[in-house]
């Protein structure tokens, strides 16, 4: 891995943090570094804010000195809330976005700023550009994890990148008290003395720069052409946002002239080379892992698209299975309606009653409420009626059934007299008296007439007495 071209120190890189650690216990939150990057002024750097930095301040150990990379988006509202002196230490963007290829954290830490919270209008549109996207976690390693996984290409990477370094820019000169360029600290000895100078008129004294060295890269033509075209975009982008063109016009030259001012030499140039040398093969080790995980993600796909297909092919089955019983169902209820619907289920309902009824015995008769013996036997009366009628009217039952019943003479005469109370026979004494009184000859008449119903036999005598009486007469 390649190592950061920071100088050593001989205290670790958060020595001052650690040493106010008790005063600022419980008072930083992770949304600080990036989902609260930006603060307008108004309303001004948030309570929260106000009081860790306010700690920080408060708690240092000397004269305190807050140097970060992530207060550019709230300078004006750190100005506001704490006054002091601000210095813009700058650098000139195509080797700062080179330098960031070092490993892939510093191009995360650009997605990450772009996912702030109150992303100002020109950014927005910027990260519409290049397609990035929102994603949020309360663990911001999850959030650098995401970034890892979807870095951008080239030009959308330096598009990104730039805008964000030019808003930056922007916003710290118009605040900023002393604005030093590290390029021309690392290369002029009379920029050196002029720094120096100015920070001296403002109390910062004690000062040597002699040591600033920033290494900076060759670049061809057509690295050139590709920064230019994007910074071409991207200026144009922020005068769309209403930028001044006269500032954005000074920024451009500032920068051409320090770009102008950097001289390579040949120790430089064979410095990053073999620094390029390194970073290939950086990349070809991070390809590789990627092209593992590419496999093995694709080896999960596969066998989770297997999976599918098999759950897919049994839900078929089972709809299938399904439908062809629900299709059963169905015409089994149609013939079971068709059963309820039809006569015969009608006029059969007493039966069906008085036999559940006899099933249950004396249990069956309990079993509904309000029902008594006399209520069974009136429920019966009519299925005996209508079984009696249905047996004379038909010759080929009643001869079979009135030898059946004579077999049992209490029952026998038990439905003659129901029969006969309900008018179904008339009596046989009046029948056998006709028949008697008009002699043998009239026998044959018996069994007509004891299967004709009462009105009927009634009509027959009327219709007799009327012929006698007729005779009379004549």
């Amino acid at each position: 891995m390649l190592e950061l071209r920071h100088p050593k120190l001989d205290r670790p890189y958060f020595w001052e943090i650690y040493e106010v650690r008790d005063s600022i216990r419980g008072l930083f939150k992770k949304s600080f570094s990036y989902d609260d990057y930006f603060v307008q002024v108004p309303p001004g750097l948030p309570e929260d804010q106000r009081k860790y930095f306010g700690a920080l301040i408060a708690n240092a150990k000397g004269r305190p000195v807050l140097g970060g990379c992530r207060t550019t988006g709230r300078v004006a509202a750190l100005k506001d809330a704490f006054g002091g002196i601000h210095i813009h230490l700058w650098r000139e963007p195509r080797n700062q976005w080179w330098s960031y290829k070092v490993n892939h954290y510093f191009d995360a830490t650009v997605q990450l700023i772009f996912n702030a919270s109150s992303l100002p209008a020109v950014l927005k549109e910027a990260k519409q550009e290049v397609g990035l996207t929102d994603f949020h976690d309360e663990d911001v390693q999850r959030e650098f994890e995401y970034a890892f996984k979807h870095p951008l290409p080239s030009i959308n990477n330096y598009s990104a990148f730039f805008a964000l370094w030019l808003f930056s820019y922007l916003e710290c000169e118009k605040y900023a008290d002393v604005s030093i360029n590290i390029d021309m600290l690392s290369i002029d000895q009379k920029y050196r003395a002029k720094a120096i100078t100015e920070l001296m008129n403002y109390g910062i004294n004690g000062l040597d720069f002699s040591d600033c060295s920033i290494p900076h890269m060759a670049f061809t033509e057509q690295d050139v052409y590709f920064f230019k075209d994007v910074e071409e975009h991207v200026f144009h982008l922020f005068l769309r946002h209403g930028y001044e063109e006269a500032g954005l016009r000074r920024t451009r030259d500032v920068l051409e002239r320090v770009i102008r001012s950097i001289k390579l030499t040949q120790k430089d140039m064979t410095r990053d080379l073999l620094r390029s040398h390194e970073m290939v093969r950086r990349y070809m080790d991070r390809v590789a892992v990627s092209a593992a995980a590419l496999g093995r993600e694709q080896a999960q796909n596969q066998w989770l698209q297997r999976e599918w297909d098999a759950a897919k092919a049994k839900v078929d089955e089972l709809n299938h299975s399904s439908h062809h019983w629900w299709t059963v169902a169905d015409r089994l209820n149609r013939d079971l309606q068709a059963v309820y619907a039809s006569r015969s289920w009608r006029f059969t309902r007493p039966m069906r009653a008085l036999g559940w009824l006899l099933r249950r015995g004396g249990n069956g008769i309990r079993a509904v409420p309000g029902l008594t013996v006399l209520a069974v036997k009136a429920m019966g009366k009519p299925l005996v009626a209508s079984a009696i009628r249905f047996a004379m009217a038909r010759p080929s039952l009643k001869k079979p059934a009135v030898a059946w019943v004579r077999k049992f003479p209490k029952l026998k005469t038990r439905l003659r007299h129901f029969a006969q109370a309900r008018g179904i026979v008339g009596d046989a004494s009046i029948v056998r008296a006709t028949v008697a009184s008009s002699g043998p000859m009239q026998s044959e008449v018996l069994n007509e007439l004891l299967i004709l119903p009462p009105q009927a036999r009634h009509i027959y005598e009327e219709i007799k007495a009327a012929i006698a009486q007729r005779q009379e007469n004549d």
